[in-house]
């Protein structure tokens, strides 16, 4: 994800279609960089958790990667 975040990384359009529907956002969301507070972050997980159930394991894989 960093690396799509800074340019990096182009992902397929599979790849990113996959990724904007678990994270239950549009496509084009992956290079709209307006920043959102922290509150809107939380809010935008709780409603992926809640819509889609797989989000869990998904966001539990990611937090296990970059676990410190």
């Amino acid at each position: 994800m960093s690396y799509l975040e800074t340019g990096k990384y182009s992902p397929s359009i599979e790849t990113l279609q996959k990724l904007s529907e678990v994270l239950n956002v549009k496509p084009w969301e992956f290079y709209y960089f307006n920043e959102l507070t922290d509150y809107e972050m939380k809010i935008e997980i709780k409603k992926a958790l809640d819509e889609k159930p797989e989000f869990i394991k998904l966001l539990y894989n990611f937090y296990k990667s970059i676990e410190y």
